[in-house]
Order: structure tokens, then C-alpha cells, then sequence
């Protein structure tokens, strides 16, 4: 009985330690990824070309989607305050987060908040550059946009501009 005991132990460990091997090797990519959308977030903050800050926010994020009805899809963060809008066609347009505002509430959605407060923290905010706290172990740094800052591309704000 007890050797069957020994037995059943030994290769409960074996399992414990195989599934640990595995989710080794499943974080190693999730870093891998974390650190090249790091990288592209730098280039994204430090670039002065609209379209290339475009094109960088969505490929990092194109998971998240936010739909803003038959305008398309929220798909990524420039900076604070400026999205990036997926058309149904395809095409990219920066988009302030006040036309997010309007179009989610002409729509009677609350998505805003949640897409605002989670993915802009995860795109603005890296692991790299964490400092040591006081109280909750870690202040996150945020990353600094020194690029130029977009505009609005919607055709509501490029009227009141004009």
C-alpha cells in the first residue's frame, strides 16, 4: 500500500512539473511579445508621421475592438486622448476621445471607460521601466510621447477646427 502511495505521489510530481515546463514556454512568448510591442510603442511615441502611428497602434493591439456602430472599430491608442478608428472598408483615421464620447453615447454605449482605463494603461505603461514603490511594490512609469501629437481626422472635428 504504501509503495502504490509512493507510486501515485511521485507521479503527481512528475505531472506538477511537466505543466510548469509548459507554462514556462507559454510566458517565454507572451515576453517576447510584451517586449517587442515595447518596442514598437517607443517608435510609435517618438515618430512625427501620422499614418505610421496609425499603422503601429493597430498592429499591437488589433485584439481589442471597440465597435462605434457604422463607423467601425476602435483598435488602438496613439497617445492619450487620441484613438485610432478602424472603418468597416479597412481604412485607419485618428480619432479623439471626445468623437469616442459622442459616437458611443449617440449609440447609448459605455465601453469608453473600460477600453480607455484598461488598454491605454497597458499601452502607455511598461513593465521595463517600473520603479520600486512604497506601498503596492511597483509605480508603473509611463512610457513619454515626444513625437508629434495627432489630430483628429473625423469630418465633426475638421469643422469645428475650420
Amino acid at each position: 500500500m504504501l509503495l502504490i502511495l509512493g507510486i501515485v505521489v511521485i507521479l503527481v510530481c512528475a505531472l506538477a512539473l511537466s505543466l510548469n515546463q509548459k507554462e514556462r514556454s507559454a510566458l517565454s512568448v507572451c515576453t517576447d511579445d510584451y517586449f517587442k510591442n515595447v518596442d514598437i510603442r517607443r517608435q510609435i511615441n517618438e515618430s512625427h508621421d501620422l499614418n505610421f502611428q496609425k499603422e503601429k497602434a493597430a498592429e499591437i493591439y488589433r485584439k481589442s475592438k471597440i465597435p462605434l456602430g457604422h463607423n467601425g472599430y476602435l483598435v488602438g491608442i496613439i497617445c492619450s486622448g487620441f484613438y485610432v478608428l478602424k472603418t468597416l472598408e479597412g481604412e485607419l483615421f485618428s480619432i479623439c476621445s471626445s468623437c469616442v464620447k459622442k459616437t458611443l453615447n449617440q449609440k447609448g454605449g459605455d465601453n469608453f471607460n473600460a477600453f480607455y482605463d484598461l488598454d491605454l494603461m497597458r499601452q502607455s505603461l511598461t513593465v521595463v521601466e517600473m520603479k520600486p514603490g512604497t506601498d503596492r511594490g511597483y509605480d508603473f512609469v509611463k512610457l513619454p510621447f515626444t513625437g508629434q501629437k495627432p489630430i483628429c481626422e473625423m469630418e465633426s472635428c475638421i469643422k469645428q477646427a475650420s
